[in-house]
């Protein structure tokens, strides 16, 4: 019988340090920032899809999922979709100024550094936090 064994002596490698046992204040700070940001594109993503909803209810009824002129499966839509869709939707256009949407759109790179787990830059951070307060705002006022 083979056995899986770990080589003892000087030689053998440490296994990694738990998450719980890291000082870094460095790394907990990025961890809090990431999980920050993370948080923020979530809500970002979930009040877009949100607002489409709500505004094409008010447009179009209840029954709106079923007009063929909507081309948006909102429950299976990537963010990108959804900025997108915002951009070609007459009934989205003009909800939102093109510095709003350009600015959504260029949320794509810093959601794929949150979402692949790559640090992002103090800039990118406020960057999404800018969205995060306009999306915010927007979605209060559509009821």
């Amino acid at each position: 019988m083979i056995y899986n064994r770990q080589p003892s002596g000087p030689g053998r490698k440490r296994p990694p340090t738990s998450p719980g046992k890291r000082k870094d204040p460095k790394t907990l700070n990025t961890a809090k920032e990431m999980a920050e940001a993370y948080r923020m594109l979530f809500e970002i993503e979930t009040n877009l899809r949100e607002f489409v909803r709500k505004t094409h209810q008010k447009q179009y009824g209840h029954t709106w999922g079923k007009n063929d002129d909507i081309q948006i499966d909102l429950n299976n839509a990537t963010f990108f979709q959804i900025t997108t869709y915002l951009t070609r939707n007459p009934a989205m256009s003009f909800k939102f100024t093109s510095k709003e949407i350009s600015d959504l759109i260029s949320l794509k790179s810093v959601r794929n550094k949150v979402c692949h787990m790559r640090p992002i830059s103090d800039k990118e951070f406020q960057q999404l936090e800018q969205c995060y307060r306009m999306v915010k705002s927007k979605s209060k006022r559509i009821v």
